[in-house]
């Protein structure tokens, strides 16, 4: 089992970003519903290297700009 800290960068597809410890970022995709509440890894970087569905992807800025481009956006309670 993969331990995940952090929720960063929520995305409003509920994708996020979490950390594993120094050089390690999980990307994940959190499904809300009614019934039940959902995670799944969809994306990884270990020390220079990325994954994506367990394939290795050269070009990590590419995919982190065309997966987190449409922030969540926060209600402020004042």
């Amino acid at each position: 089992m993969t331990t995940t800290r952090c929720f960063e960068e929520l995305q409003n597809d509920g994708t996020y970003r979490g950390s594993g410890g120094i050089g390690n970022s999980y990307y994940m995709r959190a499904t809300i519903s009614t019934e039940s509440y959902t995670e799944e890894y969809i994306a990884e970087y270990h020390d220079g290297v990325f994954t994506v569905d367990g394939e290795e992807v050269d070009d990590y800025e590419g995919w982190l700009s065309e997966n987190f481009s449409d922030p969540a956006y926060w209600w402020e309670k004042n």
